[in-house]
């Protein structure tokens, strides 16, 4: 995900994992108790896996999903100008 993030933003991104218990510490002083614990069970399942399922999107809409590549690009499109882009996603973006 980084590397895509980092191909259609042009950002240098990197990954650092961490153990859920150490970001479950870090997003409960940032965001709050309940935020926090909500934030850090998404970034558990995320590790466990638990969101590794079979997708029904295409039988559901009857369309195809997009890549993560042009879902990304759509949402950049989304943005007015760089500087709302910016604020919406919060990196500096690269020359492009």
């Amino acid at each position: 995900m980084t590397n895509l993030i980092n191909q259609v933003f042009n950002t240098e991104l990197t990954y650092n994992s961490v153990f859920v218990e150490a970001y479950e510490k870090e997003r409960k002083e940032a965001l709050g108790e309940y935020f926090g614990g909500v934030s850090a069970g998404f970034y558990a399942g995320i590790k466990n896996g638990v969101y590794d399922v079979p997708s029904n999107y295409e039988e559901a809409t009857g369309k195809a999903h997009k890549s993560t590549v042009e879902a990304m690009k759509a949402f950049l499109k989304t943005a007015k100008n760089k500087e709302e882009y910016v604020e919406l996603i919060g990196l500096p973006l690269g020359k492009n």
